[in-house]
């Protein structure tokens, strides 16, 4: 039964609070819009930041992957060009 009892007043106290919160809500309302309005912009700051620095990392990532010298093979020549048709004959 001594559990019982404290589970009650903890509840009780955790509804007080919630009603503390509320009532903290309401009497502060711009300060509080003014706090979620700044929290989502920070948010959408850090996102793009994150994006950005995403972005940018691709780059040395590509060239790290392909080499430097991956586009000096492709030197091509009208020349080289074979016509399929001599590829069929084959």
């Amino acid at each position: 039964m001594a559990s019982r009892g404290k589970d009650t007043f903890g509840l009780i106290l955790v509804g007080i609070g919630v009603i503390a919160l509320v009532l903290l809500f309401i009497l502060n309302l711009p300060f509080f819009a003014w706090l979620i309005l700044a929290l989502i912009v920070a948010a959408i700051f850090i996102i793009a930041a994150l994006v950005i620095v995403g972005v940018l990392a691709i780059v040395p990532m590509y060239f790290l992957k392909h080499g430097p010298d991956s586009e000096q093979s492709a030197n091509y020549k009208i020349e080289d060009v074979k016509p399929i048709k001599e590829d069929e004959k084959k």
